[in-house]
């Protein structure tokens, strides 16, 4: 947690079709600026877009606030976290935290339900193929699913907990689903946002939340 006369960098993105004036998302930027923390809302055009154009939209908010982005936390739901990831082989950040990401990388597409298909459209779905989970980014992240997310969700967070070459951790939240309004959801989210450190220990699953599961 940044000190009181300093303030560090917090971008908060959300996950599709969604703004940070969702209440969620208004909850844990009051809970950032009452810790010091400089809020950046990050909200992409969704609608007629492609993940090109959101990472684009999130790089250019980052250039134009702050040169250095050593000190910078990014926190993401769902595509917001998709966003956070591929961002992440750019940029170095001081801690990630990817909070239901979602399941759209190259190695993903072939499992995604007719449904996806349908909702997200060709275009996105062939610009989709241009992403791998990013294989050489060291920031310490922190992986956030709930235990009755998707099962799709579910498996690919666990696999992309176990390729993440930085230290890491993951925690699975009780009675949770892809949603972000969860209680348990949001004071993970908070007690990790609270602590100092950047890990506690690497190479450790948990499948609860605690006080000390913190990044």
């Amino acid at each position: 947690m940044p000190t009181k006369t300093t303030k560090q960098n917090l971008y908060l993105i959300p996950g599709f079709g969604e703004t940070t004036r969702k209440k969620a998302y208004r909850e844990i930027t009051d809970f950032s600026q009452k810790n010091n923390f400089k809020v950046i809302a990050v909200n992409p055009d969704w609608e007629n877009s492609t993940a090109s154009d959101w990472i684009k939209f999130f790089l250019d908010k980052v250039s134009k606030n702050q040169p250095s982005n050593k000190d910078s936390i990014v926190v993401g739901f769902s595509f917001g976290a998709y966003i956070a990831a591929i961002a992440s082989e750019k940029i170095k950040f001081k801690k990630i935290i990817l909070a239901s990401l979602s399941p759209y990388f190259k190695k993903d597409l072939k499992y995604l339900p007719t449904i996806a298909h349908k909702i997200l459209g060709k275009k996105r779905i062939d610009d989709f193929k241009k992403y791998d989970f990013p294989k050489k980014t060291t920031a310490p992240v922190l992986f956030l699913v709930g235990d009755k997310d998707m099962p799709l969700v579910i498996k690919s967070i666990h696999q992309s907990y176990k390729k993440w070459q930085g230290i890491k951790k993951i925690i699975v939240i009780k009675n949770a689903e892809h949603d972000l309004n969860n209680k348990l959801y949001l004071d993970s989210i908070k007690e990790n946002l609270k602590s100092s450190s950047l890990i506690r220990s690497s190479f450790v699953e948990y499948f609860c939340v605690s006080k000390n599961n913190k990044v």
